[in-house]
């Protein structure tokens, strides 16, 4: 019985890594595209506000939290209104 445990020991621990692995390039790819969304929009907020990139990034989070939705949606929204053939796919 032992040994049956330990056989199984291995294989069980190289997939719980491998699954881990994958959540976390998954969540890593997410950061990245909300990262650009974020980006992106502050960017336009710069420009039409004339404003620093900090002041733009508070003026996101001003809304985020008064709104009480995430600041990836608000950036989506910003630049939703601006283009909607602004795209950030990120090919693997």
């Amino acid at each position: 019985m032992a040994s049956a445990a330990a056989a199984l020991a291995a294989p069980l621990a190289l997939a719980l890594r491998l699954d881990a692995q994958t959540h976390r390039a998954r969540n890593l790819q997410a950061a990245l595209e909300s990262r650009t969304v974020v980006d992106l929009a502050a960017g336009i907020i710069m420009a039409q506000n004339n404003c620093s990139q900090q002041s733009a990034v508070e003026i996101l989070r001003s809304v985020s939290n008064s709104r009480n939705v995430k600041v990836r949606e608000v950036a989506a929204g910003v630049v939703a209104v601006v283009s909607d053939r602004v795209s950030t796919h990120f090919e693997e």
